[in-house]
């Protein structure tokens, strides 16, 4: 019998199933992560960062919520925070001036300004935009994958049962808080607007799947665009059966007029990749990366390995990258899909398999290509999953009591085939589990007995008896199953905790007023700060500074990540020319050096003058060309005086060789993001030297005239200079900007005109797989 509640819920679901479910499921995404808009509290890992001098000094001995999450700490966080400010002050910021010397900040994708959930950051406190986002994502993954589903005809329920499992499985939840999530709630809405284009004709549906297809390249992870991308095309490839050449051609034209509409976040990112040192390193060398088949037991048990929360993992890799869990109820219910032949099931079925052969490395000679590690094909493992979840309860629900024999036999032995392997790879691991698992592997294997019986059993009972009291009730035990990852994962701190100041960054801050140069602290917190840093991570890294700075190139991780950190940028050769003024420390580390002076001293940090640094923006009279091995065997090699000399690349001008002596005096009398204006006196002719990072896009005036930007000692800027007074102006105006956004403008005039225009509905009988 179905409790009132239960009538009541039922009986609103018969009346607005697709209202309710997507009130439901936001609500669900508030229960998840709602506890982050309680004031005071802050939805972010940023206490992670209290592990490291000198936030550390304000909380010894603190232990972070979850230890793994530091990207988000020391990345995505840090830009939204950076971009909400620029924006606030009243500018698109195009360059980030507190990293890496200077690098592209709205052509690296990651940054998303052009998503629109990124958008709530730009217009509220960080702390309500960072808990709305992060609801907003998971809201926006169920949505879009009940859509889908309900537009193939599937049940609420089932349809709803497959937006709960993909909106809460694992590689969803453990990325949450990365853009590549960001990315994944795409999905769903380019597979509908992909069947939507099979079923209605005319220009709507073409400028829908290019709305989707441009969210998709807003949303900053390239790779998941692509892989997106690849999905979509095999559905619609499943799907032109029947259609007619017609509709690929379609599909093609909605692709192709999406990507043009992205042009304006896509040229840019394309420039910037011919410069990125991160790319540039993994068509080198990208090892196969992939999990063994031997962590597929946590597709069952989430937790098997442990975790970061716990600090107890002990698996390979680290969690994220291992993490595909979607529940129990998919694997009941996915050999009923695939045996009672649901629409679909089979393109689903294969898309999981080709995925987790890749994933797991069951196809390890195939390559996915150095863009794109194969570690993120987890989602479109999941994806898939959740769908033939979806379709294998809306055979029950379609068919109550009518389903063959061999369909209960097959929910059977799935039962048995989980509960066996489970078993076995327990006991084969219990020998080498880490000892004081917060959740020992016995007890995790019984939760999971019961809520894997309590989903076989309950499967069972739709096949044999119908209704939907089974459905309520299994769609409860699949939350049960994944709420303790969803639950737990992204933790809520105090707002304390959010990127504190300690007393080494406030000296900082003033030591930095006093004698204009830049720092060297923890990569990214200088923008957090208002300093101009040189140590930098993301996801792009600019190549040029990367190689002067490191010894020798491959210096990347296994996983093609930049990271610029202090130590290798103090120990580099060009450490003086960088300018890098003020040096921070943990408090047990001396440094040594005529030129190094002892400015503060306390519990949480050292700070070092550098005295030798260049100043930011200087003359020389000399220059001669290099190319870029020449270059940097010279730099390497601490064979230039770079108050005299400098390196150019390419020589766009005739080479100053003044071996008598000069003056010259320089001051910088304007300094933004996008714009630097110079005075300079000389009284020989010679190159003003800029250590801000060379890159497509910077133009120069001096005195008003044109003048040739040259790539000075590999990485810089340099502008040659008669004799005389002069005012240079450097300007940030990248041509890939507005190139791309004249493509986006035009694309979005036609995307308008095709969707004014009205199409009529195909026949649905026999047209999908």
């Amino acid at each position: 019998m179905l409790s009132l509640p239960m009538v009541r819920f039922a009986r609103l679901i018969g009346t607005h199933p697709d209202a309710t479910a997507v009130l439901a499921l936001s609500l669900l995404s508030v229960l998840v992560l709602g506890r982050g808009l309680v004031p005071g509290k802050v939805l972010s890992p940023a206490d992670t960062l209290l592990l490291t001098p000198p936030w550390s000094s304000l909380a010894p001995g603190f232990d972070p919520a979850n230890p793994l999450l530091t990207d988000v700490t020391d990345l995505f966080h840090p830009w939204l925070m950076f971009a909400a400010a620029e924006i606030r002050a009243g500018h698109i910021p195009l360059w980030n001036p507190h990293v890496f010397a200077g690098a592209p900040f709205f052509a690296n994708p990651q940054a998303a300004l052009l998503f629109p959930l990124t958008w709530l950051a730009l217009m509220l406190p960080v702390a309500p935009a960072l808990a709305l986002i992060a609801i907003t994502k998971l809201a926006a993954a169920g949505a879009g994958t009940y859509v889908f589903l309900r537009a193939r005809a599937l049940h609420p329920l089932a349809a709803f049962m497959g937006a709960v499992s993909f909106m809460l499985c694992a590689p969803l939840v453990v990325w949450l808080q990365w853009s590549y999530a960001s990315t994944l709630i795409v999905v769903p809405l380019l597979f509908a607007a992909v069947d939507h284009l099979r079923a209605v004709s005319g220009g709507r549906p073409i400028a829908l799947v290019a709305v989707v297809v441009a969210l998709a390249a807003f949303a900053g992870y390239p790779q998941g665009l692509v892989l997106s991308l690849l999905a979509a095309s095999a559905w619609a490839l499943s799907l032109a059966w029947g259609a007619g050449p017609s509709f690929l051609v379609r599909y093609a034209a909605g692709v192709g007029l999406g990507l043009a509409l992205a042009a304006v976040q896509l040229l840019p990112f394309i420039e910037y990749a011919q410069y990125s040192a991160v790319l540039s390193h993994r068509s080198d060398w990208l090892p196969p990366l992939h999990a063994s088949l031997r962590t597929a037991v946590n597709l069952l048990m989430p937790h098997y390995y442990g975790g970061p929360t716990g600090r107890d993992y002990w698996g390979e890799w680290n969690f994220n990258e291992v993490s595909a869990s979607v529940g129990l109820a998919p694997w009941m219910l996915l050999p009923v899909a695939l045996l009672t032949r649901r629409r679909g099931s089979v393109f689903f079925a294969m898309m999981a398999v080709v995925a987790g052969a890749l994933f797991y490395g069951a196809a390890a000679s195939l390559e996915t290509g150095f863009f794109i590690i194969t570690f993120r094909l987890s989602p479109f493992l999941a994806f898939p999953l959740c769908i033939l979840c979806a379709l294998g309860m809306d055979a029950v629900l379609s068919n109550p009591g009518r389903l063959a024999l061999r369909v209960r036999a097959a929910v059977q032995i799935a039962f048995i085939a989980m509960v066996a392997i489970a078993f076995v790879s327990l006991v084969e691991d219990y020998a080498t589990m880490r000892a004081g698992m917060k959740v020992s592997g016995a007890v995790q294997y019984v939760y999971f007995l019961a809520l894997s019986s309590a989903v076989a059993t309950l499967t069972l009972s739709g096949i044999w008896r119908g209704g939907v009291a089974w459905a309520f009730g299994l769609l409860a035990v699949q939350v049960a199953s994944l709420a303790p990852l969803a639950l737990t994962y992204n933790p809520v701190i105090d707002a304390r905790l959010f990127y504190p100041t300690p007393a080494a960054v406030s000296a900082l801050q003033r030591e930095a007023a006093q004698a204009r140069g830049r720092v060297l602290m923890a990569a990214n917190m200088a923008m957090l700060y208002g300093l101009d840093g040189v140590a930098g991570y993301d996801g792009m890294t600019p190549r040029f500074v990367d190689d002067i700075v490191k010894p020798a190139r491959g210096t990347l991780n296994l996983l093609g990540s930049g990271y610029l950190s202090e130590v290798p940028v103090f120990t580099s050769p060009v450490r003086d020319l960088l300018g890098i003024r003020h040096i921070l420390v943990p408090p047990n580390v001396a440094l040594d050096g005529p030129e190094l002076v002892l400015r503060y001293r306390g519990t949480d940090g050292r700070i070092y003058r550098n005295e030798a640094a260049l100043p930011r923006a200087f003359v020389v009279p000399r220059a001669r060309c290099a190319d870029d091995r020449q270059a940097l065997d010279l730099i390497r090699a601490r064979a230039i005086d770079y108050r005299q000399e400098v390196l150019l690349s390419g020589c766009g001008t005739s080479p100053i060789d003044d071996r008598g002596g000069s003056t010259a005096t320089v001051a910088i009398t304007h300094d933004t993001p996008e714009r630097i204006v110079i005075g300079a006196s000389t009284d020989h002719a010679g190159y003003l030297v800029v250590t801000d990072t060379w890159f497509p896009g910077w133009s120069a005036r001096v005195n008003g005239r044109p003048a040739t930007i040259e790539r000075a000692n590999h990485a810089f800027r340099s502008v040659k200079l008669e004799p005389g007074q002069h005012e240079i102006e450097l300007r940030y105006e990248p041509a890939s900007v507005r190139i791309g956004l004249v493509v986006s403008l035009l694309a979005l005039g036609v995307t308008a005109t095709l969707g004014w225009r009205r199409g009529r509905r195909r026949r649905q009988s026999g047209e999908r797989p």
